[in-house]
């Protein structure tokens, strides 16, 4: 469901050399337990791997439907919670772990499955990233799955959206800064979300990315939040957010201009 950029960005392509250097110095000591998981199965889900917020109450040996899940798609987790890593059309190979500076980095190597296999991570502990690392043509992809942020630094706005297919979310440094009739800027773009059933779901991380030119994090710098559909927004003051679970419900009158063509 949520999209953002710092999947895209935060991990860069030399990360599968980083991985296999850190993980071949690893050997030298002792390495990082890894978190525990359970295996169950997911029945109905896509080809590739992804993470979703676990539901309160996961039972085991029973396989969940992947349509139950819907919306609950994610990268980025709050410490404690639990997360549900589907495997698509794949199963582990092998599981490598490199901790350094109090971090974990967990690298799932993935190889051809059955489809509708997942692991069920409970009690997510803080500074902890999940790799898939899946072969092709070209070697290794390297497929970002899922941050853990420490408790209370993660930000997550939800309602409903009626009309629209997708809710964006703009960092601006004022509120008379974002123009309504010219729209958001694309520099100042934080996050995305696909609307299912109705419902919308962003998450940011108020101690990452994105950044700005000088490294920054952006929401430590432009603290005006714009959640953004494409006829209708609402401006949150980080200034006075004493909350970090807000819910904002968004209405379109108008159905959303056509992007054929």
């Amino acid at each position: 469901m949520v999209r953002l950029f710092s999947e895209r960005l935060a991990f860069p392509i030399a990360l599968a050399a980083c991985l296999l250097v850190g993980l071949t110095s690893s050997l030298l000591r002792k390495p990082p337990t890894p978190p525990l998981f359970e295996e169950i199965t997911v029945g109905g889900g896509p080809l590739e791997p992804l993470a979703l917020i676990a539901p309160e109450e996961v039972e085991p040996g029973v396989e969940i439907d992947f349509s139950k899940l819907r919306g609950m798609e994610s990268f980025l987790f709050e410490e404690g919670e639990s997360a549900i890593v589907y495997l698509g059309a794949y199963r582990i190979r092998a599981v490598h772990v490199h901790g350094e500076g109090g971090e974990i980095l967990v690298a799932l190597e993935l190889e051809e499955g059955e489809p509708g296999k997942a692991i069920l991570i409970r009690n997510l502990q803080p500074r902890l990233e999940l790799h898939a690392l899946i072969a092709c043509e070209e070697g290794v992809r390297v497929k970002p799955l899922l941050k853990v942020v420490e408790r209370g630094k993660l930000l997550e706005i939800s309602g409903k959206a009626r009309g629209v297919d997708k809710v964006e979310v703009y960092a601006y440094r004022a509120p008379e800064d974002f123009n309504a009739s010219i729209g958001p800027s694309p520099k100042l773009y934080v996050t995305e979300s696909s609307v299912v059933g109705g419902e919308y779901r962003v998450r940011m991380d108020l101690s990452g990315g994105p950044y700005t030119r000088r490294g920054r994090p952006l929401l430590e710098v432009n603290r005006t939040l714009v959640v953004y559909a494409y006829c209708t927004y609402a401006l949150i003051d980080l200034q006075n957010v004493s909350n970090t679970r807000i819910r904002v419900d968004l209405e379109c009158a108008t159905q959303p201009p056509s992007r054929e063509g």
